[in-house]
C-alpha cells in the first residue's frame, strides 16, 4: 500500500529518499514534505526556446532538438579520464557533443534517439559543439517544460530527484489559503 504524503511527512518517507538524501535534505532546511512547497527554484532555464542548430552562434547558450547520428567508443584519455564524442543533427545542421567523464553517456544517446539539449554552443575549426549539455529524451505524446527549475543542491542530491520530490508533495498546495485577491487572479489569468 502506497504511503499517503500528508504535510508532515517526514523527507525520508518520500519515494527516492533515504538516509543519505534525507540527510542532505536537512542540511537543506528541509524535513517534512510542507518544508518541499517553500522550497522555491534559485533559478529558472528557458529551454523551450528552440533554435535550428544553422542558427546559434558561438558562446551562445540555447536549447536545439537533436537527433543522434553516430557515437564513438568512450576513449581513456589518462588513469580516471574518459571522453565520449556522438555527432547529432537538426534539419539545418550537424553538430558533435563532447562529454568529460561520463561514460554512462554512451548507453543514453543511441543512434536515432531524440533529444532536446540545453547548453553552451561553441563555434570551433571543426564546427558546432556542446560539452556536457543536459540532455532531455524526446517521446512521443510527451511535452517537455518550456521552463525548467533549478534547485539549490547539496550532495548528493540532482536536479531530477528534487523535482520528483517536489512534484510528490504538489498536490499539498491545493490546501493552502489563496494570497492573491480575485482582481489580481483574474488579470494574470
Amino acid at each position: 500500500m502506497a504511503l499517503r504524503i500528508g504535510e508532515n511527512t517526514p523527507i525520508d518517507q518520500i519515494k527516492g529518499v533515504g538516509e543519505a538524501r534525507s540527510a542532505a535534505f536537512m542540511r537543506l532546511g528541509i524535513e517534512k514534505a510542507c518544508d518541499l512547497l517553500a522550497f522555491y527554484p534559485r533559478a529558472y532555464e528557458e529551454r523551450g526556446d528552440v533554435v535550428p542548430i544553422n542558427e546559434t552562434v558561438d558562446g551562445q547558450v540555447c536549447s536545439i532538438i537533436v537527433t543522434v547520428r553516430e557515437t564513438s567508443a568512450v576513449k581513456q584519455l589518462k588513469k580516471g579520464f574518459s571522453v565520449f564524442r556522438s555527432i547529432v543533427e537538426d534539419e539545418s545542421s550537424v553538430m558533435e557533443f563532447v562529454f568529460f567523464n561520463m561514460p554512462f553517456m554512451a548507453k543514453a544517446l543511441t543512434k536515432g534517439r531524440k533529444f532536446r539539449a540545453y547548453g553552451r554552443m561553441k563555434i570551433g575549426l571543426y564546427g558546432r559543439e556542446m560539452t556536457s549539455p543536459k540532455l532531455e529524451p524526446i517521446y512521443p505524446n510527451a511535452e517537455l517544460p518550456y521552463f525548467v527549475p533549478i534547485y539549490k543542491m547539496s550532495p548528493p542530491l540532482t536536479q531530477k530527484l528534487i523535482k520528483g520530490c517536489v512534484n510528490e508533495v504538489l498536490h499539498l498546495a491545493d490546501n493552502l489559503p489563496e494570497i492573491l485577491d480575485d482582481e489580481t487572479r483574474a488579470e494574470y489569468n
